[in-house]
């Protein structure tokens, strides 16, 4: 895919997090919502993605 939003939007609906359609599906899918199926989003360590790219670029570990 090239889009990353859709992208991300996919990966949170696969979640459970929020729903995902295109403009020919909007009115059906507003017809099912459910809000009470919804899963709270839960936030990721930003951290981890810097300590594998300094890994990766071969850089010493720091100490946060």
């Amino acid at each position: 895919m090239n889009n990353h939003q859709t992208e991300l939007a996919k990966k949170m609906a696969d979640e459970g997090c929020c729903l995902f359609t295109t403009c020919s599906n909007l009115l059906p899918t507003l017809h099912q919502f459910d809000p009470e199926k919804l899963t709270p989003y839960k936030a990721g360590d930003p951290k981890l993605f810097g300590h594998f790219m300094d890994k990766v670029m071969g850089f010493s570990e720091k100490s946060d």
